[in-house]
């Protein structure tokens, strides 16, 4: 992470070197690993909140209280969370379709030292959003 702080630097120094920590720890397989058991978690953490959604909607179908009292047992978030996880998930396919898909498999420019050009992922707007595609 301290990687990052390489962006305040100059923009003249900051274009070299944040490229070349950039196309470093892309290529690290511990990263790699790390990466991929992330994605599986998140996989996995998707699958398990939509069976209990599911699971919870079922239990309620048949129970209709006569005094509605959740919002004393449970606070606006906890009963969102399906929302809220969907609200995150959207914004989560929008991140990697913007840097990760652009760096993985777009055409970026390389800078003065065969480096593809990360800096413009992170220092401008995308061009192409995937919100627009």
């Amino acid at each position: 992470m301290l990687g990052n702080l390489q962006l305040l630097l100059p923009p003249e120094k900051a274009q070299d070197a944040f490229n070349l920590y950039a196309e470093t720890l892309s290529d690290l397989v511990f990263i790699k690993l790390i990466a991929w058991g992330l994605y599986a978690f998140i996989l996995l953490h998707a699958i398990y909140a939509l069976v209990i959604t599911l699971t919870n909607w079922k239990a309620g179908e048949n129970s209709k209280y006569a005094n509605d009292r959740r919002s004393v047992a449970s606070n606006w978030p906890s009963r969102n969370m399906g929302f809220l996880g969907s609200l995150l998930l959207v914004f989560l396919i929008i991140h990697m379709g913007d840097y990760w898909y652009q760096f993985k498999f777009g055409t970026l420019p390389l800078d003065s030292n065969g480096n593809r050009t990360v800096v413009i992922c992170t220092t401008t707007a995308p061009k192409t959003s995937s919100v627009t595609r």
